[in-house]
């Protein structure tokens, strides 16, 4: 990316049994909320894209794919 300051969200887990609840929601308001503060340009994350929840709870969240990579093997 071309801006700066960036920041990277590194890891965000909610406990299984409080998902779906709205808590992971919030606490990625208040994460940006503090880097807006603090004058943070953009914000990167990788997320678990074999976790199936993960892809779409980003892109609720306004997140897009800044790259994507594919890879081919065999599978056996």
């Amino acid at each position: 990316i071309r801006v700066a300051p960036a920041a990277y969200l590194m890891c965000g887990i909610v406990a299984m049994d409080a998902r779906s609840g709205g808590v992971g929601a919030a606490l990625v308001r208040r994460v940006h909320a503090e880097l807006d503060e603090a004058g943070v340009e953009a914000t990167l994350l990788h997320y678990a894209a074999t976790n199936p929840l993960s892809g779409p709870f980003w892109g609720r969240c306004g997140y897009r794919p800044l790259l994507t990579a594919w890879g081919s093997g065999t599978v056996g």
